[in-house]
């Protein structure tokens, strides 16, 4: 059986979702000498936190590396006139697949990764109003505010909607190293970066994701519904290897569409034995 991208991540998602450690466990009295410390379960479970905050903290660092380079390459070009007026165009007035020759790099990602909580407020509000212009990579990062800002629901709107992207991008600039039939070579393409990293970063919303079927039902419409209603106008944060031919996205669109969404329920229908 032929596996997609998103579905290479499902056993990793249901160990994650199966496995725990007993409370007996925890409780148990360690055997030591007399000149020992116990550690009590407050404190395992603060060192749990502190390495899951670690691990948290280098996924969104690795995250976030393309983008920083490209601030640092864009720092001597200004925003050409051109590019102001391209990004005053509303999305209406744009083709659902537009071209690369008119796409740019979005302005904003200087604030998008800025530490300060008011400039990243005010970079994921502009994303709100030109969605069209994110790549996968700045919803990704969006999704970690929104997911910061206790709004799950805008998180998983986004998160899900970069892996769908994500997973566009592949099939329409592919690399010569992929193969259909083996899973594994998806791995090679830069944009699977940003569909790894996102699991990776989200364990948390994923399994409050799959927790409930009938509002992950609804999320999953709601994440259709946005990805038919936002255009295709971003720029990738990395070189694009190659383009198959635009008068065949609008096909290759529709297949990952139906195999994305296909896949998220199977897996709701695995999590809950359907």
């Amino acid at each position: 059986m032929r596996l997609s991208p998103s579905l290479l991540g499902l056993t990793c998602v249901l160990a994650m979702t199966t496995s725990s450690v007993s409370h007996a466990q925890i409780m148990q009295p360690r055997k030591m000498g007399m000149n020992h410390t116990i550690v009590s379960p407050s404190n395992d479970e603060d060192a749990q936190k502190s390495r899951e905050e670690e691990a948290k903290k280098a996924v969104l660092e690795a995250l976030e590396a393309p983008l920083k380079n490209k601030v640092k390459d864009n720092k001597a070009q200004p925003t050409t006139p051109i590019a102001i007026k391209h990004l005053d165009n509303p999305a209406e007035d744009l083709p659902y697949f537009v071209p690369m020759d008119d796409v740019f790099e979005w302005p904003y990602i200087a604030d998008l990764l800025s530490s300060d909580l008011t400039r990243k407020a005010s970079s994921v509000a502009k994303l709100n109003d030109m969605p069209e212009r994110a790549s996968p990579m700045m919803l990704v990062l969006a999704a970690e505010y929104y997911l910061n800002m206790g709004n799950k629901k805008q998180a998983a709107l986004y998160l899900y909607a970069a892996q769908l992207r994500a997973q566009f991008d592949i099939k329409r600039w592919p690399v010569p190293e992929i193969d259909e039939d083996n899973p594994a070579s998806f791995r090679d393409h830069p944009a699977y970066e940003t569909i790894n990293l996102s699991k990776d970063f989200a364990k948390g919303l994923t399994g409050w994701f799959i927790s409930n079927k009938a509002r992950a039902e609804l999320l999953l419409q709601k994440i259709e519904a946005w990805d038919k209603a936002t255009p295709y106008a971003y720029y990738p944060t990395y070189e694009v290897p190659s383009s198959v031919d635009m008068d065949k996205w609008e096909d290759l669109h529709a297949q990952t569409v139906e195999t994305f969404f296909a896949d998220q329920r199977k897996i709701l229908d695995v999590i809950h034995g359907e």
